[in-house]
């Protein structure tokens, strides 16, 4: 009888850790998989990069343009094979001795697998990003503008910085980087067509825009910074331009504001050539791209799945994906199966007993009738 106990026992505690750890591989392999095909991803990766952002970077010792940079920086660590450390372009676009904004372009490498193992191609990928907009300085420059009034520039649409690539100084929309209709608008005076993309579009990793002007848009939300991002490479180009005739590279910002006239018809209108500069250092010919050198860093983006990109990271005083999803949730939704599950079997294990126990009460009797 004691022997069946025994054997009762520990099947009872077997089968509670192994519950215990199917549970916790489904739910650290499959649950909390922040890959394409897993449950939850898109929420997981939102989750984890806010946790990377409140804890890889020292806000209180930066000041406002630096929280932008900082982010910047965590941003191209995590989204480029190798990096580069110094951007190729930095300037602070001045118009009458007021700073509309800062602009700035890096080069960074990316790999083109075609299996993997086997490499198609090595390639640039440019990041352009905007921050440090002052919007009131860039609405006064509409100011002597023949608009549909002055009030209504002033209510107006917060103004929308547009941006392409050319070929050379003369800055030809036929010869851009950006010449796809998806990419033009229609604006005022003229009724003409302008192409160039538009930076306020993208709101990559929650890069915000500590330093714009006024520091809250009209939702009363914190701005974000503007980016654009593109590669070296023709079939990549979404845009349509023809990479292989950029020999030198010359970059060409605008402005477009929107506003209504008396009717409530909607208008955009154009300030041409904020910034018309030559990017050196900038190049579509990949012929040129070498891994070895000292001007790149490796970056912690993987070719391989979005779990290994997390799992590479390595920050100071912050956790890895993995690291992260096991203290966050696995942990204690493993205790709570360990707990619920020991106690069904501890349940069982007792009732078995008691069965066995009156087995042997009943064999005992009838062994004395005898």
């Amino acid at each position: 009888m004691k022997r069946r106990k025994l054997i009762t026992l520990i099947f009872s505690i077997l089968i509670t850790i192994g519950i215990t750890i199917l549970f916790c591989a489904y739910d650290f392999n499959v649950w909390y998989n922040p890959n394409e095909d897993g449950k939850n991803c898109e929420q997981l990766q939102s989750d984890y990069k806010a946790y990377l952002l409140s804890n890889a970077i020292d806000y209180a010792s930066l000041t406002e343009t630096e929280k932008t940079e900082a982010r910047i920086d965590l941003y191209r660590k995590m989204y480029n094979e190798y990096y580069a450390v110094d951007p190729v372009y930095k300037k602070d676009v001045v118009v009458n001795n007021t700073r509309l904004f800062t602009i700035v372009i890096y080069q960074n490498l990316i790999t083109q697998l075609k299996s993997a193992t086997e490499i198609i191609r090595d390639n640039y990928r440019y990041e352009v990003f905007v921050y440090n907009v002052d919007y009131v300085a860039l609405k006064n420059l509409y100011g002597n503008m023949a608009l549909p009034t002055t009030s209504q520039v002033e209510n107006s649409d917060d103004p929308v910085l547009m941006l392409n690539f050319y070929q050379d100084d003369t800055f030809k929309e036929s010869e851009a980087l950006i010449v796809n209709d998806t990419y033009k608008t229609t604006v005022l005076p003229n009724e003409d067509q302008i192409c160039g993309y538009n930076l306020a579009r993208v709101k990559n990793f929650n890069i915000y825009d500590y330093n714009s002007t006024p520091q809250l848009n009209k939702d009363n939300t914190i701005y974000h910074c503007g980016s654009m991002i593109f590669y070296s490479y023709s079939a990549s180009n979404i845009y349509g331009g023809d990479l292989s005739k950029f020999e030198e590279i010359y970059v060409k910002v605008d402005c477009v504001i929107g506003c209504k006239d008396n009717s409530n018809t909607n208008y955009y209108v154009y300030k041409d050539s904020l910034l018309e500069d030559k990017v050196e250092g900038m190049t579509f010919d990949t012929s040129t791209i070498d891994h070895s050198s000292p001007l790149y860093e490796k970056g912690f983006n993987s070719i391989d799945t979005t779990r290994k990109t997390f799992n590479l990271i390595k920050i100071k005083g912050v956790k890895t994906y993995d690291q992260w999803v096991v203290s966050k949730y696995v942990w204690w939704q493993t205790l709570i199966c360990f707990v619920f599950t020991a106690a069904v079997m501890t349940g069982f294990y007792f009732a078995f007993s008691g069965t066995l126990d009156n087995v042997g009460k009943n064999k005992i009797k009838k062994d004395k009738k005898k």
